[in-house]
């Protein structure tokens, strides 16, 4: 017969074991389950199709606007840098008392 203390040491190792086994067969069954629904994909009709094609096009189109705005905006703040600095740079000949 065991002693007490011999079944505690054995279950120490045998139960971290065995719930780290259910653990990995619980996200298994999880893991094919969610693969599963993922791989079933659902049918698109052509007319949902053009309609996102559209607006995908709209959208591209409304990036491209924004993306020459943004640059022409920053054409200008360089040019007002630049503008500023060199009226920092140069001394002031025309000083008014």
């Amino acid at each position: 017969m065991q002693t007490p203390q011999e079944v505690v040491s054995i279950l120490e190792i045998v139960i971290p074991g065995a719930l780290g086994i259910v653990f990995i067969i619980a996200a298994g069954v999880v893991s094919v389950t969610w693969i599963q629904k993922r791989s079933t994909k659902q049918t698109i009709d052509s007319g949902a199709e053009k309609r996102i094609s559209e607006r995908l096009d709209h959208l591209t189109n409304a990036v491209d606007a924004i993306a020459v705005e943004v640059e022409r905006i920053s054409e200008g703040q360089r040019f007002t840098t630049k503008l500023l600095s060199d009226t920092a740079s140069t001394p002031d000949t025309y000083h008014i008392k």
